[in-house]
């Protein structure tokens, strides 16, 4: 009785480039998926409009950090592609870098603007992270004078 040889080189190599296939076809739909929650995201921000009950979250939240002995403290991120320059203004601190945040950002900023300010809180969007040294999240921040610290 012979035995029955079940191996080629030929159905390996078309099981490794069916795998392959798939892997591909699994990657573009992880990316497109991912692209389209970016978009959303993108699209959230923008549209967000600030409510009085978000006004006095960001006041609890400034005052528990000024109370926990902070310096400062980071409300929210979000990608600097979303600002109408990447984040070039805010990265290099140019006059006017304001104008490049995204609606919920840019919310934020006039409601520090118009109610905060006067209250001596200051308020800055940075660059938190580079990933492979370009540009990534922008943090935005509120803080408060240092002499006021403990």
């Amino acid at each position: 009785m012979k035995e029955e040889i079940w191996l080629s080189l030929d159905d390996l190599i078309a099981q490794r480039e069916a795998r392959r296939a798939q892997e591909r076809a699994e990657e573009k739909e992880a990316r497109l998926s991912k692209q389209e929650e970016a978009k959303q995201y993108a699209a959230a921000l923008e549209a967000y409009q600030l409510t009085a009950e978000d006004k006095d979250a960001i006041m609890r939240k400034i005052a528990k950090a000024f109370a926990d002995g902070e310096k400062e403290l980071l409300l929210f991120d979000f990608p600097s592609a979303l600002c109408n320059d990447d984040g070039r203004r805010i990265n290099n601190s140019i006059e006017g870098w304001e104008a490049t945040l995204p609606g919920a950002a840019r919310r934020v900023f006039e409601f520090w603007r118009d109610d905060l300010q006067p209250r001596g809180f200051r308020f800055f969007a940075r660059i938190i992270n580079y990933p492979e040294g370009m540009p990534g999240d922008v943090g935005i921040f509120f803080s408060w004078p240092k002499e006021l610290e403990e």
